[in-house]
């Protein structure tokens, strides 16, 4: 792994999870850490997602375990409401937020064919079709126009203007930077 970016993810038996996993081991500059996951702790990483060689394993790691990995990069992929430990311990300037608003999906009862795809093949990791039309979002936030309900959850919760601004898209503009000038 010399050169090559570590990238932890907790929440790894999702549909985001595999995809990061799929991502992660395609790509020349990263290489996984660790992949949290209460359900398939112990299980190998190969044996879930075809696109990942290696002994890799889940593990069920909370915020503590996490913050003392050592990875360069950790990605949270977990439900709603289920993060806030996490970024307590690893700071705000380590956090970014990302979102699928699917308000037109739910509506329309249709999802790109990869998530059908995945939906249909593995019900068990991923979910079925049914309930990704029927997922919950956060309370205020089912499109993008509602954003500023999300902001302001943030201050409710205590944050403050320094690192909202950093959650919201500072730290991926201060990532891509220090990455492209």
């Amino acid at each position: 792994m010399t050169g090559r970016k570590t990238i932890g993810i907790v929440g790894a038996r999702g549909h985001t999870g595999a995809e990061l996993i799929r991502l992660i081991a395609r790509h020349p500059a990263l290489a996984l850490a660790f992949v949290s996951s209460r359900e398939l702790d112990g299980e190998r990483v190969s044996d879930h997602v075809d696109a990942f060689n290696g002994a890799l394993r889940y593990e069920n790691l909370g915020p503590e375990a996490v913050a003392v990995r050592g990875a360069d990069a950790v990605i949270l992929a977990l439900p709603n409401g289920k993060s806030a430990d996490y970024v307590k311990l690893l700071g705000a300037r380590h956090v970014g937020f990302g979102c699928d608003f699917v308000a037109a999906y739910k509506a329309s009862k249709r999802i790109l064919p990869a998530s059908v795809r995945w939906r249909t093949l593995r019900p068990d990791i991923f979910g079925t079709v049914d309930e990704f039309v029927s997922q919950s979002y956060p309370e205020g936030l089912t499109e993008i126009r509602e954003l500023p309900n999300f902001t302001q959850k943030l201050f409710d919760r205590g944050n403050s203007e320094q690192d909202i601004a950093a959650i919201m898209g500072g730290n991926w503009l201060r990532i891509f930077r220090q990455k492209y000038g």
